[in-house]
């Protein structure tokens, strides 16, 4: 049975986990945690918009604390033991002066998603005209101790150098806002923020390691500072429920914000499907294995061999039940590439996701392609943004168009194009067969489209906004019917030469897996020469035949009825393809079939025609088929 996860807060508590168990086996807080919890927003994002009901359940059963005129805190999770773990908070910032010249006891990492700060990062330079005040400050009670009062040294403004070190450098200074990457902050970095406009509350996430290190210290000099000492509030611990519901609504309305705009009107979701089935690959258009592959490495190899030679990034493993067990998928950054096929455990959704929480999910999970499973769990796809991508711009007008005619005016479209230009970028990133990139780069280009994405989810109400036909281009209009109709590359399986037994024998290894899974017995194999052969379960290999692309209706069917196996062809750019009886059904097929049918006078032909065109235009199945259509010509 597959990982499933029930629904977006599912995946949300899903997702704090996995970041609380990333974020405890490292010493420190790093950098790379940064992409979890952009995810994490992403997808309180998703879920506010499409379940909120349940998000703010999910929320306001969580512990709430107020700093009186200061900050209010919503804890998602706090683990914590031997004063070690992880701690997740929502915090915002109602009216907030700036702050104290602070550190913290823990690096932490923050992202804005409402309104913006300005902060300041300082260090003491050797100065001996100069004394400051070194002050700590305790947690929780809102009180400072004085350790040094006249500690020599000038506090200076400063920025962080490339190596993570404070620097002098006077006057520097910056805005963090919504839109923004997240921000890691080194507990060590004295700092202050600076609630620039009362008017609107500044909202972030905070991701923080729980191992308390040191002390929360204060440094402030009495001639330019106010003291820190005359400044403290007491924390409120339990809120009244009417302070709980206003502090969820200023959440909420930053999380809804629709491409930054203060728009706050309610969105119900439209129809009861999405687009996710039009676009993803279907399981009889899928490659996949049994189980039984993974309990032999000889298999294994050929499998990546095979992937590598038809340059596919995944393939899954299903098992007899129809479950997505698994996920072979081959490296997609350098530090990977080393590892060999790498084994990843599914976490699918429904068929009836919507797509852009598809796309979410598919990079939150940094799996970069997930299984879609019906009603029962069966796997019915897979889906990667490269389904997107290929589309042949199908999505891009689809989604455009369901932002346009809404008519909005907070740059909605705007979004939806900088959404695809993002999402071709990461796609050509990360599927680039010529050159892998570094983990960081791909970590990089996955936080950019996530930038874009969450304002973008919020923006659409549709669940289903259809999927523009493809628009033909004029050289593909030049094509021979039958080229049209074929299915484009054949599976393929590289060798160096057919005199190379150990590869021969590989290639009928891999086509035996091929054929008791998903029912393929047949393949190409192609020598480093550019010679090819037909490797078949029932006949083994033989030279083939290069069917004419300019044969007739009446050839086709000639040749299928002598032999079954499909028709080979050749393109003018060298790639092999096949024709089969099922590719009859194909619109190419079906014009140049009813043409035939028209100059003959075929009336049963037609009518058998005429019947497959009302069914399949009724979303229902049709029974044409080739021994059908052979028993009327």
């Amino acid at each position: 049975m597959p990982e499933f996860i029930e629904g977006t807060i599912g995946r949300i508590k899903a997702e704090i986990a996995r970041l609380a168990d990333d974020i405890r086996k490292r010493d420190e807080l790093g950098r790379d945690s940064i992409l979890n919890v952009h995810g994490l927003v992403c997808l309180m994002r998703y879920a506010v918009w499409s379940d909120e009901l349940a998000f703010k359940e999910w929320i306001m059963s969580q512990k709430f604390s107020i700093n009186k005129g200061v900050l209010q805190r919503i804890f998602l999770h706090k683990d914590l033991e031997n004063e070690d773990g992880v701690e997740l908070r929502i915090h915002i910032f109602s009216d907030g002066n700036e702050s104290f010249k602070h550190n913290h006891q823990q690096d932490f990492i923050t992202m804005c998603i409402h309104g913006e700060y300005e902060y300041k990062y300082f260090t003491i330079i050797d100065d001996d005209t100069a004394t400051h005040e070194l002050l700590e400050r305790v947690p929780g009670v809102a009180t400072i101790k004085e350790l040094v009062l006249n500690k020599p040294g000038l506090i200076i403004e400063a920025s962080v150098d490339e190596y993570g070190q404070l620097i002098p450098s006077p006057g520097e200074k910056s805005i963090f806002r919504e839109g923004d990457e997240p921000m890691f902050v080194d507990r060590k970095w004295h700092h202050t923020v600076n609630h620039k406009n009362k008017e609107i509350p500044v909202i972030t996430i905070v991701a923080r390691r729980g191992k308390r290190q040191g002390k929360t210290t204060v440094i402030q000099d009495l001639t330019r500072d106010r003291d820190a000492r005359l400044d403290q509030e007491s924390i409120k611990i339990d809120p009244s429920s009417s302070e709980r519901e206003e502090i969820y609504l200023r959440v909420r309305q930053a999380l809804m914000r629709r491409g930054f705009s203060n728009e706050n009107k309610d969105i119900k979701i439209q129809g009861e499907r999405t687009d996710l089935e039009r676009y993803m690959t279907k399981i009889s258009q899928l490659v996949w294995f049994n189980p039984q592959v993974l309990e032999d490495e000889d298999i294994l190899n050929s499998i990546e061999h095979f992937m590598l030679s038809n340059k596919f990034t995944s393939a899954p493993i299903i098992d007899e039940k129809g479950f997505c067990v698994m996920i072979l998928r081959r490296p997609v950054s350098m530090e990977e590439n080393e590892n060999g096929l790498q084994r990843r455990t599914p976490r699918p959704l429904r068929r009836n996701e919507h797509i852009l929480g598809a796309v979410l999910w598919n990079i939150v999970s940094r799996d970069l392609v997930v299984p879609i499973i019906d009603e029962k769990s069966k796997v019915c796809g897979l889906f990667s943004i490269s389904d997107l991508v290929e589309s042949n711009e199908e999505f891009d007008r689809a989604l455009i168009y369901s932002i346009a005619k809404q008519k909005r005016e907070d740059g909605g479209e705007r979004i939806t194009r900088n959404f695809l230009k993002r999402l071709k970028h990461l796609h050509d990133t990360a599927f680039n067969e010529e050159e892998k990139v570094s983990k960081t780069k791909l970590d990089s280009d996955i936080n950019n489209l996530m930038l874009a994405l969450g304002p973008l989810i919020v923006l659409s109400p549709d669940l289903d906004q259809g999927r523009f036909k493809e628009i033909m281009p004029k050289e593909a209009n030049s094509r021979s019917w039958l080229h049209r109709s074929a299915n484009w590359p054949m599976y393929k399986y590289n060798v160096m030469s057919f005199d190379n037994n150990e590869q021969l024998n590989d290639a009928i290894r891999l086509l035996d897996a091929l054929k008791n899974s998903c029912d393929i017995d047949q393949i190409l194999l192609e020598s480093s020469a550019g010679e090819i052969r037909i490797l078949r379960t029932d006949t083994g290999i033989q030279s083939p035949e290069i069917f004419d692309g300019n044969s007739s209706i009446e050839d086709v069917f000639n040749r299928l009825k002598l032999d079954t196996s499909p028709l080979l062809l050749k393109n003018d750019e060298g790639i092999y393809g096949i024709f089969t009886s099922d590719e009859l059904s194909n619109s190419p097929a079906l014009i140049e079939l009813a043409k035939y049918s028209a100059s003959n006078n075929n009336s049963n032909l037609n009518e058998l025609l005429d019947k497959h065109i009302v069914l399949v235009t009724a979303c229902k199945d049709s029974n044409l088929s080739f021994e059908q259509i052979q028993s009327l010509l």
